[in-house]
């Protein structure tokens, strides 16, 4: 993906982009960062999803992390519900 923009700090678009992929791998382990450019006015962001060939082939990574993000949200989705039931 390449975003263009008209103003960037090379150092804190890194470090948020680094962030985000610690974030995705804690669900999808097989979450990589391939590339990474951060020029004036361009930032190029390459990623790779390999499955983790438990259930699914490893060249099917989109999937397995298509499942892993459901898995993720039905979790915080339970999680929201559980705290607004009022407790006997």
């Amino acid at each position: 993906m390449t975003v263009l923009v008209d103003d960037i700090r090379p150092a804190p678009v890194r470090t948020s982009i680094a962030a985000a992929v610690d974030a995705v791998r804690a669900y999808a382990p097989g979450f990589t960062l391939s590339a990474l450019t951060v020029e004036p006015g361009r930032i190029s962001v390459v990623v790779e999803v390999t499955a983790s060939g438990d259930r699914l082939p490893r060249h099917a990574g989109s999937v397995d992390i298509i499942n892993a993000a459901a898995v993720l949200l039905a979790e915080q989705s339970v999680a929201v519900s559980r705290r607004r039931e009022p407790r006997p």
